[in-house]
């Protein structure tokens, strides 16, 4: 699972968009706007002939030169705890000026990230799951390389420029 920081999309300005198969090809290319196109790739897996894309369904691309940052759920919550919001869900969105605003303090407050070595979680420790559990499942935290925080900061600091800019929210899920 990941999360996906981005401009948010103008509902009122069309795009194209396309439907991604669980085979990872695109296809159905179409323009319009962003109720057609949650409609289409919701109905899309009734008529594809993927087997995979009618078991698991579809995704919905459109092609976008916006800047955005991709991350795993665990440095998502990383990111949107050094910015001050919450998890919750994983996802959300933010007026792009306080977006930016976030962004700039947690650079300037933020110490160097450290980074987190590869290791076997121990009873006590927290995931998404909750918390590690004496005899349960064996979780292994696959770590995050030195300055990780601050790379991943100053990319968001460009999402939120791009979407101040534009005069859109930045939103992410």
């Amino acid at each position: 699972m990941s999360v996906t920081f981005s401009t948010a999309i103008d509902p009122t300005v069309p795009v194209v968009w396309f439907v991604e198969c669980a085979d990872g090809l695109r296809r159905d290319p179409w323009e319009g706007p962003w109720e057609l196109a949650s409609e289409r790739v919701e109905a899309h897996p009734f008529g594809c002939i993927n087997e995979d894309c009618r078991e698991y369904g579809a995704s919905l691309w459109t092609l976008r030169d916006d800047p955005e940052v991709n991350v795993s759920n665990a440095n998502a919550r990383l990111l949107l705890e050094a910015l001050g919001l919450p998890f919750e869900d994983g996802s959300g969105s933010l007026d792009a000026d306080d977006f930016l605003g976030r962004v700039l303090t947690a650079l300037a407050v933020a110490p160097e990230d450290a980074g987190v070595p590869v290791h076997q979680m121990v009873p006590g420790e927290s995931t998404i799951f909750g918390p590690v559990v004496e005899g349960g499942a064996t979780f292994i935290d696959c770590g995050r390389r030195p300055g990780y925080l601050q790379e991943r900061l100053l990319q968001l600091e460009e999402v939120a420029t791009h979407s101040l800019l534009a005069g859109r929210k930045v939103s992410w899920g």
